[in-house]
């Protein structure tokens, strides 16, 4: 399964200290111009996403909208709270991109 997939994915890029996890991170990343690929979890907030996809749009950064929620998102990468997003740099996209 694809979820199954990408859970694992980001799991490995959490592990090696690279995922920015949880939508104020990921917006100070993207301003920052770290990301390379953000992912969303399905039930994210309208406005959140709203926020997210309008700073990606600005700087070039593609967006992915997961078949995960924010439960699923953040028992992938090993924390408690909900996570709304996720942020892969660069070294890790291929590996997470494969796993859409």
């Amino acid at each position: 399964m694809a979820t199954d997939k990408l859970a694992l994915s980001l799991g490995l890029v959490r592990r090696a200290g690279k995922l920015t996890v949880g939508a104020p991170l990921v917006l100070e990343d993207l301003r920052r111009g770290k990301a390379k690929l953000v992912i969303l979890a399905r039930d994210v907030s309208e406005n959140g996403k709203k926020k997210i996809l309008a700073l990606a749009g600005h700087r070039g950064v593609p967006v992915r909208e997961s078949a995960m929620t924010k439960s699923d998102l953040a028992h992938a990468v090993g924390v408690s709270r909900s996570v709304a997003a996720v942020c892969v740099p660069a070294e890790f996209l291929a590996l997470v991109t494969a796993s859409l």
